[in-house]
């Protein structure tokens, strides 16, 4: 299990190996003199010009620029994401970095950063996208493991102590349980249809409350060795996350919660337990880890 720092930086080697293919069909015509005729037309010589264009744009070119902007416009609006919170400085340079790459991706208006050659091209690319990189190390490594249940499964199994089986063995690690899905257990304990569900519902929060009489779940309760629970009381803000993701979708309410929590707190190892299979399909999307379930302490009832 890894930081979102970490799987952005190599969904970055990624974009960078996908540039190099492109990059690999591409050509270069080379204007000699270019800077020289500039300075005759213009009376200013315009330092740092290059002589370089980028030859004619083939079908197959097109198709590998295609895919690679769609990847890059995904990998960008997280990492935007995850720096909105961040210092103004660190946000221009950034926003500065990136507007680079996806000039040379677009190959829209004109560069004077192309060289004479395609290696030398790799090479340019490569700089222009080290600040991203750059930015993402220091965020830092090394942070607690944060383990965040959709409904089912803490429902299915609420001894949260017992999660390690499917976290790689760990023994120490919290289990944070979001807005959304305590709304859905508020709904089940009330409103489902099987009354075994709405007994197990609120067997589920009468549990939560009890946590709550020994500290403050805020902050994080104890539970087992080093095992501890919390609850996020605050709602995603939605003006600030992905921008497919719909305030009133649940699933969608608790992805936009594990963001909030992997922006705020970067270093973490946040992943998410579910055997739903949309919600792994938005959290494939969404870039966030994903374990199995635990085994289930009781038998799912029709």
């Amino acid at each position: 299990m890894t930081t979102l720092a970490d799987r952005l930086l190599d969904e970055l080697a990624e974009i960078v190996r996908l540039m190099d293919e492109l990059l690999d069909t591409s050509t270069i015509n080379w204007v000699p003199n270019r800077m020289r005729r500039e300075a005759d037309r213009t009376g200013v010589a315009i330092l740092g010009l290059s002589d370089g264009i980028w030859g004619p744009t083939d079908d197959r070119q097109k198709q590998l620029q295609r895919a690679l902007l769609e990847r890059w416009n995904r990998w960008l609006e997280q990492v935007n994401l995850l720096f909105s919170g961040d210092t103004n400085q660190r946000k221009r340079e950034v926003e500065r970095a990136a507007r680079s790459v996806q000039s040379w991706i677009q190959r829209d208006g004109n560069h004077h950063s192309i060289p004479s050659t395609i290696n030398e091209a790799k090479a340019v690319f490569r700089k222009m996208a080290d600040p991203l990189g750059a930015a993402l190390r220091s965020l830092g490594t090394g942070g607690h493991l944060l383990v965040i249940p959709d409904t089912n499964v803490i429902l299915r199994s609420p001894d949260i102590s017992k999660y390690g089986t499917v976290l790689d063995g760990a023994s120490a690690y919290s289990v944070l349980l979001v807005p959304g899905v305590l709304a859905e257990l508020d709904e089940q304990k009330m409103n489902h249809r099987n009354p075994k569900v709405r007994e197990r519902a609120r067997k589920v929060t009468s549990r939560i409350k009890g946590w709550r009489n020994q500290g403050d779940l805020a902050h994080g309760v104890k539970v087992q060795g080093d095992v501890y629970v919390r609850v996020e009381g605050r709602e995603p803000d939605f003006k600030k996350t992905l921008s497919w993701l719909q305030s009133d979708v649940t699933d969608d309410r608790i992805i936009a919660s594990i963001l909030e929590v992997q922006r705020r707190h970067p270093t973490d190892r946040v992943v998410l337990l579910t055997g739903d299979t949309i919600m792994l399909a938005k959290a494939d999307s969404a870039n966030v880890p994903t374990r199995d379930t635990p085994d289930p302490e009781v038998e799912e009832q029709p």
